[in-house]
């Protein structure tokens, strides 16, 4: 049997001001989802971004972990691997 893909998709826009509401609102979409299921985030409407989004996916990021869900990104825009890969975190985010 495959395993469920919970599809979560990220806003438009992740700045300093809305990291914290974004943050608390997928973060109750990853707990939704149930430990059986595997977290997929959709970053691919993701366009107006500072290093607060890779804040807010490192936060995701946890809660999956925490839940024993495995964890996939898709739609990453080059500027955004690039960010990530200049903080370290790419292999944490961007990695299948």
């Amino acid at each position: 049997m495959a395993e469920t893909a919970a599809a979560i998709t990220l806003p438009a826009e992740i700045d300093h001001a809305r990291a914290a509401e974004v943050t608390q609102a997928l973060r109750a979409a990853v707990r939704t989802q149930g430990v059986d299921g595997r977290v997929l985030v959709d970053a691919a409407a993701l366009q107006k971004f500072d290093s607060s989004a890779l804040a807010v996916l490192l936060e995701l990021w946890r809660t999956a972990q925490a839940q024993g869900q495995p964890w996939h990104v898709t739609g990453a825009s080059l500027r955004l691997q690039n960010l990530a890969a200049l903080y370290g975190v790419d292999h944490l985010l961007l990695a299948a």
